[in-house]
């Protein structure tokens, strides 16, 4: 595990001969060299310019092809805080936690950026992560690969951090799209720090209560943010060790936002062009 990290390949150049045989050319078969291959890659489009000619010197022919690079977004839960975010090349986890401690299991996750909200076990568990990570644990702006990293310092608790200490709330953007993990968010945010968070696509939202802010804290602040869609999380689930038998089911904030009730997915994929017109609360099932 190291904090260092490369910079984002914007583009690269391949130059090849390719020799195919046996390619019919009306009623002939010819052979055809394949020469000058070359691939730019830009932001999400992949450029191809393609040039041949027949073995016989008779023809020539360019030909320029464009393609999607990568356009969606697939976000998984792995329980508690914890999100595996793919964003085609860079994985990104939240808050990796200690499952002997917390009580749930946690699978041992490869990632290539890893966010942690604070030093406790149940939001920095690096041990379970895998591959050459960079970590990013505390407040300021960072770039890893393309994706945009800003850590705003907040606290754990209601009373300037006297309890619980420090927290540090994730604003970052991939794919074209914003996202904002709050951690383990204590209390609610001041219109300095909101007016920061314009233009929000995902919010990952604490709703248990207890070390974090609860249900009710948690809807005024998804109507302060006003996020397209929010995602519940740090709530009791069936499992948990008893540390965590404080903490309101998922169910208590559902109820603060006026929702009946919500079906559970696997994990979800999104793009730009596929966000809803209204804001959406998702609950996602723990893959883990």
């Amino acid at each position: 595990m190291t904090s260092s990290s490369n910079g984002l390949a914007r583009s690269a150049l391949i130059t090849s001969a390719i020799v195919l045989s046996s390619l019919k050319t009306g009623t002939m078969a010819e052979t055809v060299i394949f020469f000058g291959l070359s691939i730019a890659v830009a932001t999400k489009l992949v450029y191809i310019n393609l040039r041949w000619t027949s073995a016989s010197g008779g023809s020539a022919f360019c030909a320029i092809a464009r393609a999607p690079y990568h356009d969606k977004m697939k976000i998984q839960y792995l329980g508690h805080s914890s999100f595996k975010i793919s964003t085609g090349p860079v994985t990104i986890v939240t808050d990796p936690f200690d499952p002997g401690r917390v009580g749930l299991p946690y699978p041992k996750i490869q990632a290539d950026l890893v966010l942690s909200s604070h030093d406790h076990f149940d939001h920095r568990y690096l041990e379970a992560v895998t591959g050459d990570s960079f970590v990013v644990s505390a407040p300021g702006e960072y770039e890893f690969k393309g994706v945009k990293v800003r850590g705003f310092p907040t606290f754990h608790d209601d009373k300037g951090g006297a309890e619980r200490g420090k927290n540090t709330v994730y604003l970052f953007e991939a794919e074209g799209l914003v996202l904002c993990h709050l951690g383990d968010l204590g209390h609610l945010l001041d219109e300095k720090v909101v007016k920061e968070f314009e233009d929000l696509d995902v919010l990952f939202v604490p709703v248990g209560g207890f070390y974090t802010i609860g249900p009710a804290e948690a809807s005024k602040i998804v109507s302060q943010l006003d996020s397209k869609i929010i995602i519940p999380m740090h709530y009791r689930v069936e499992g948990m060790a008893e540390s965590f038998d404080e903490l309101q089911p998922v169910m208590a904030f559902l109820g603060e936002m006026g929702i009946e009730q919500v079906e559970p997915k696997d994990e979800l994929s999104l793009s730009s062009k596929s966000l809803p017109l209204e804001p959406e609360v998702v609950i996602l099932k723990s893959v883990a």
